[in-house]
């Protein structure tokens, strides 16, 4: 091979390899866009979270998720713009009313090394809480069991009262 073939075969290499690192490039782009898709949070009618922006953080309650179209509030430092999404998704509005209107007399969640009780006192006016051990570690789950059931002992009280 002389010179020139060299030459030419040498530049027809770049060429191919600026190609093939342009397509994985792209590639690389795509899965990348599709990870992020899938990471987002599948948004149903009534669900309610934050929007967090760089510089802010916004309350959000979803009421098309077909168009992704939220509700516009207002807080004490004025209008918060409209938007699209939640970043994070602490729940569903209409999930929660329904769990809240069964009433729950009492309950309990095992944690690490202790059990917490919740029960609603004879006189309907108060609500007893315990952990059987001096205290425990509870998980994000089991804040969040708690957390429901706790709404619905309080929501059972306030039927009780009125």
């Amino acid at each position: 091979m002389d010179k020139q073939e060299i030459e030419h075969k040498l530049e027809q290499t770049i060429k191919n390899r600026a190609t093939i690192c342009k397509g994985f490039t792209e590639e690389i782009g795509n899965l990348q866009e599709q990870l992020a898709e899938a990471e987002k949070p599948k948004l149903r009618h009534g669900d309610f979270g934050v929007e967090k922006c760089k510089e802010c953080t916004y309350p959000r309650l979803i009421t098309n998720p077909a168009s992704v179209t939220g509700l516009t509030v207002s807080n004490e430092y004025g209008e918060i713009p409209p938007g699209n999404k939640i970043t994070t998704v602490f729940g569903n509005i209409f999930d929660l009313l329904k769990e809240w209107s069964e009433d729950l007399e009492k309950f309990e969640v095992a944690g690490d090394c202790g059990v917490l009780n919740g029960a609603i006192t004879s006189n309907n006016k108060d609500l007893w809480l315990k952990i059987s051990s001096g205290s425990t570690v509870f998980t994000l789950e089991q804040i969040e069991e708690i957390w429901h059931k706790l709404g619905r002992e309080i929501a059972t009280l306030k039927r009780k009262q009125s």
